[in-house]
């Protein structure tokens, strides 16, 4: 857990707890620069390789830098399935409830005030100007590649076990069907043999 975190746990611990708008905890520099992070990532992803969830959230954050004057990457505000981004098909209805989402998400980051959040993280990156900050880049890049492999490592892992876990339980219930089947056929041959 990052000092910052912690520091925000902590502060929920205290009795009686502060109370906490969702304004005051999205103005902390951690959670900004996470929030503005994330929108980033979910922004660079190919269309592609997105669900409609991501999907809306991305269009969301574009319409807001677009409303907003900053513009985004583009300069333009996008809907979902403007350009085939209605990831699964689902056709019209899909397209229709995607729209809906991203214009609720639209409206929510604009209450919480988070345009100038969006605004960076759509503004082009700036290539580093000194060995230093270019190695800094590189290490975030490298700690984001390695936490996403350990992300996949993960699940992969996860999958099989719970294979094996069914493999088991499968195993197990036929053992104990064969098992039931000859205790009931002994208590047939005993039944028959002693009338």
């Amino acid at each position: 857990m990052s000092y910052e975190l912690g520091g925000l746990v902590g502060a929920r611990l205290v009795l009686p707890p502060p109370s906490f708008s969702s304004q005051d905890l999205l103005r902390k520099p951690f959670i900004k620069r996470h929030t503005q992070d994330f929108i980033a990532d979910v922004v660079s992803r190919p269309e592609a390789s997105i669900g409609e969830g991501t999907m809306a959230v991305r269009v969301a954050a574009v319409n807001v830098a677009a409303a907003s004057g900053s513009g985004g990457r583009n300069g333009s505000a996008i809907s979902v399935g403007g350009n085939g981004a209605a990831a699964g098909g689902g056709g019209a209805m899909a397209m229709a409830m995607a729209n809906r989402d991203a214009e609720a998400l639209k409206k929510q980051l604009e209450s919480l005030q988070l345009q100038d959040v969006i605004a960076n993280a759509l503004a082009p990156k700036e290539r580093p100007t000194s060995p230093r900050a270019a190695e800094k880049v590189a290490r975030e890049q490298a700690g984001a590649l390695k936490r996403e492999e350990d992300r996949k490592k993960a699940r992969r892992r996860d999958r099989p076990r719970a294979g094996r876990i069914d493999a088991a339980a499968v195993t197990l219930s036929k053992s104990a069907a064969a098992s039931s089947a000859r205790a009931m056929r002994s208590d047939l041959i005993l039944t028959h043999a002693h009338p």
